[in-house]
């Protein structure tokens, strides 16, 4: 079982279902303008949200294979696993993967919200593990690497010039996926697409 944070227009969300064969995905994204902490082109306004979001919810309909293998949650990536740990006890997720607001802020919360619920094994990782070209951090890489320090975890991250990815896997119980080092990793986001294959 995986979660998607931030679906947008769904590529990435199309991606997975479609390689992940017996995969069961929770697509979580409010589909909202947010006001404030996210000047981004992906920030809608409402209305075009919900035309975006209508759109999509046809196109997976549509998509052989994926019938009762996906499920939209319209709310914020924050606020989710306080109701999944209250409705569906005992059923961690083993894929989590952030694509939602990359902000150091938004990143934060989600992975101290994320990582609990997360089974033994499994992993989290996202999109936006960038640096400027002076090498300051964006918010994702940063608090993706505040995170792993803090639990003495490896990033793996691949080496996407334009929008690198990044990857932890969490510590206890059998490991779902054996990572040993970066070049293990393709080179954009596909390296999780094949990992869902194997689940």
């Amino acid at each position: 079982m995986g979660v998607l944070l931030g679906v947008g227009d769904g590529s990435r969300a199309r991606g997975l279902l479609e390689s992940w064969p017996h995969g069961v995905l929770f697509l979580v994204d409010p589909y909202v303008h947010l006001r404030r902490g996210y000047a981004h082109p992906d920030n809608l306004e409402d209305d075009d949200h919900q035309r975006v979001y209508e759109k999509l919810r046809n196109v997976l309909h549509d998509l052989p294979g994926a019938q009762g293998r996906y499920s939209f949650v319209r709310e914020f990536s924050f606020a989710v696993p306080q109701v999944w740990r209250e409705k569906m006890p005992g059923s961690d997720p083993s894929f989590v993967f952030l694509d939602a607001n990359p902000s150091l802020g938004a990143v934060r919360v989600d992975l101290k919200a994320w990582w609990p619920i997360l089974a033994a094994g499994g992993l989290i990782g996202g999109s936006n593990y960038s640096s400027e070209g002076d090498g300051s951090v964006f918010g994702a890489r940063l608090a993706v690497d505040e995170f792993a320090a803090e639990l003495g975890l490896e990033v793996f991250a691949t080496s996407d010039p334009l929008e690198p990815a990044w990857l932890m896997q969490k510590p206890g119980g059998e490991p779902l996926w054996r990572l040993t080092s970066p070049q293990q990793l393709y080179e954009d986001a596909k390296y999780v697409w094949s990992f869902m294959k194997t689940l």
